[in-house]
């Protein structure tokens, strides 16, 4: 079974989330041109790496690596929304204009399956 196929079975903890993504990040190229790739919220993107402790490394350690972070739940990408489209009525919700590392975040359509499947 791959890792994107964890329907029914329960979210691991941190440590492992880190370990999936982190293995994917390693293994997939470079961006490519007709590839598929996702945009994700900075902010929730954040949120999930505080709780994964992904920009720790195992030798870090160090003062409040202890401190438990609560998992950010589901991806939200409503911020990424314009407003006003997104709640008139009858029109579809548009991008709003930002950018990469402030607004949001791109992931391949790995990376954005796994995390969308917990």
């Amino acid at each position: 079974m791959s890792d994107t196929e964890n329907e029914g079975e329960p979210k691991p903890a941190g440590e492992e989330q880190k370990r999936i993504i982190a293995q994917l990040i390693k293994d997939e190229p470079p961006m490519v041109a007709g590839a598929t790739y996702y945009v994700i919220s900075w902010r929730w993107y954040e949120d999930w790496r505080l709780f994964a402790k992904l920009d720790e490394t195992d030798e870090e350690g160090g003062q409040g690596s202890e401190d438990a972070v609560e998992a950010p739940g589901p991806i939200d990408n409503s911020e990424l929304l314009s407003d006003k489209a997104y709640k008139a009525k009858g029109k579809e919700p548009t991008v709003r204009a930002g950018q990469e590392g402030r607004f949001y975040s791109v992931v391949s359509a790995k990376v954005w399956q796994q995390l969308h499947s917990w």
